[in-house]
């Protein structure tokens, strides 16, 4: 099953006015279906790395299926319960949100990052440099912003580089 690409940008874009800001959310949503795009081919390596490993093909279980299933199930409806929230939100508070979804993700990948196998790594480098790249593109264009000053990541924490995944990990 795809993943479903974040749908925050394309929601945010209908409530954007600003030519600038609408570009920009434009470019989040393509961004976000590249990312899903990636993520698939992650997963499918991830399968084809460990049917090598074990010398047979990877089955999931009822219940894996299952799960996965009401994992589907819950991404719809976080789309439909952001929504709401969404409407009337000022350029400040979406940009806000968006740069903190992806501090989030970068977050949560650099967790995961030492439990992958080693030809699994280079993909998920590539993500986290894709999200990094994500997180300048939004920057930047905050730092020309009359309303600069208003939009942070709720992600204040600032680790050092020592403790993010590089290439060499």
């Amino acid at each position: 099953m795809p993943t479903l690409p974040d749908q925050f940008p394309r929601i945010a874009l209908k409530q954007a006015q600003s030519p600038d800001v609408m570009r920009l959310l434009e470019e989040l949503a393509q961004r976000a279906e590249g990312f899903a795009r990636m993520q698939d081919e992650f997963t499918e390596g991830i399968t084809r790395h460990r049917a090598t490993r074990e010398g047979r093909p990877v089955r999931l279980s009822k219940s894996q299926h299952r799960m996965l299933t009401e994992f589907d199930r819950d991404a719809k409806q976080a789309v439909h319960d952001m929504e709401r929230p969404t409407v009337g939100a000022d350029v400040a508070g979406i940009l806000t949100t968006a740069l903190s979804a992806v501090h989030l993700q970068i977050r949560l990948d650099e967790h995961m990052f030492p439990g992958f196998h080693a030809g699994d790594k280079p993909m998920a480098m590539r993500l986290l440099d894709y999200q990094r790249d994500t997180i300048r593109l939004i920057e930047q264009f905050v730092e020309s912003a009359p309303f600069k000053d208003r939009v942070s990541s709720i992600w204040h924490e600032v680790r050092s580089q020592k403790d993010r995944p590089n290439k060499s990990d």
